[in-house]
């Protein structure tokens, strides 16, 4: 099932880095994250991790496209949960139970200031 969030607005600084952080708060939750920035250097995030995007100049003023295809395989965990940080910022908190979806397909859009 596809879960898309709203789109997301968040003001960055023109000197700063953009890391995007994805992190699964449950053992046995694993997942791809793909990362689409303007520049066409997309970026994708296997497991939990972090990556920068670019500079806040470069992204002033575009959007990114995050999505996460999920899957929690250990059997005493009964939700899939993940959250993506971007800039310090949390911007999507997802938690679904795995009897009502195994595979979960996050997104968001995410547009830089």
């Amino acid at each position: 099932m596809r879960y898309p969030y709203p789109d997301v607005t968040i003001e960055v600084e023109d000197d700063k880095d953009i890391l995007v952080e994805v992190t699964y708060p449950d053992a046995g939750t694993t997942g791809n994250t793909f990362i689409n920035i303007p520049s066409g250097n997309n970026k994708p995030i296997e497991n939990a991790g972090s990556v920068s995007i670019g500079s806040g100049k470069i992204l002033k003023g575009h959007f990114a496209i995050i999505a996460s295809n999920l899957v929690n395989v250990a059997p005493q965990i009964d939700k899939i949960r993940e959250t993506i940080t971007i800039a310090g910022v949390k911007v999507v908190q997802h938690e679904n139970l795995k009897a009502d979806d195994k595979t979960p397909s996050i997104k968001v859009k995410v547009i830089f200031q």
